[in-house]
């Protein structure tokens, strides 16, 4: 194909043309998705003549591909019938570009054979290394000699084609004394991993105790209308959500998820102004006190954070 016109979409057209459902060609196929990454990292339109650095790496991958279709390989899973167990070992790796892993299987005749291989572009929105061996499954073996290595980073076809670690895995994996090192030295950093955990921010109106029931009277003496109330409630969590992360640019009509949190809001202030020592309580993982009109109701606080009668 070389001279030939290429753009986004005709290079988008020539990947769906690969059929490798297993993945054994990922380390191959992985560098020519990469390559269409680039192109949206770019901001190409889908007819735009591709950039000369990106028409020459992909005309390069191009002209590996003849090889690939030469390629076929054996993937027998239990050459024992007998009854030694067979063993699947799965392998993970993640990059700044990919993330993905490899399973093998190995039976009674110390061999090994590939089950299936997984790989994802990292996304264009930077990850931490941290989260995207989360995503690629740190429940797996992330050894020295890793064949998921492979697919996160890239190889020509004709590397692939000797990596005897990709096809049938690490040494050890057919060794007779086969054993477990537990520590590894990939542990996982818990300080990493919890900077990755995934932050919600919800609009809270914070309004103080002497004015939350002044707050809902002044707007009911205005409006007789419940549904209506509810609206302008949602209305006003919305402006407050802006202001506080302009990030979220949320406009438009309210939504159904926006009028229950506005409902549930004021459901929590009209409890608060009228059973306050009752809820403290609650929160506290103490009984109600037997003084109280709601003793002998059953009381709790749901996931809402709103005072719900139990059952006998």
């Amino acid at each position: 194909m070389k001279g030939t016109y290429l753009s986004k979409r005709s290079v988008l057209s020539i990947c769906g043309m690969l059929f490798d459902p297993l993945g054994m060609l990922t380390p191959f196929t992985v560098r020519m998705k990469l390559l269409l990454q680039n192109t949206w990292e770019r901001d190409l339109q889908w007819d735009e003549p591709l950039p000369t650095d990106i028409y020459e790496t992909f005309q390069s991958w191009l002209d590996e591909v003849d090889t690939a279709s030469q390629i076929s390989l054996s993937r027998p899973y239990f050459l024992n019938t007998e009854t030694e167990p067979s063993e699947i070992h799965i392998f993970s790796d993640a990059s700044p570009k990919a993330y993905g892993c490899v399973r093998k299987v190995t039976d009674g005749t110390i061999s090994s054979s590939s089950i299936v291989d997984k790989c994802r572009l990292a996304p264009l929105k930077k990850l931490s290394l941290a989260r995207l061996e989360l995503m690629g499954i740190l429940g797996s073996a992330r050894g020295k000699t890793n064949p998921a290595d492979k697919l996160t980073r890239g190889l020509s076809i004709h590397v692939l084609v000797q990596d005897d670690v990709w096809w049938h895995g690490p040494d050890w994996l057919t060794s007779q004394n086969l054993s477990f090192n537990n520590s590894s030295g990939s542990e996982i950093n818990e300080r990493d991993i919890a900077d990755e955990l995934t932050k919600s921010y919800v609009p809270v109106m914070t309004v103080t105790e002497h004015y939350r029931t002044d707050f809902i009277d002044n707007l009911l003496s205005i409006i007789n209308d419940y549904t209506k109330f509810i609206r302008i409630v949602s209305y006003v969590f919305k402006f407050a959500a802006n202001c506080r992360f302009p990030e979220s640019n949320k406009f438009g009509p309210v939504k159904a998820d926006e009028r229950v949190r506005a409902e549930n809001s004021l459901i929590r202030m009209v409890q608060e102004g009228n059973f306050q020592e009752e809820i403290k309580d609650l929160k506290r993982g103490k009984s109600v006190s037997n003084k109280s009109k709601l003793s002998s109701l059953n009381v709790f606080i749901d996931e809402n954070g709103i005072l719900k009668v139990g059952g006998r």
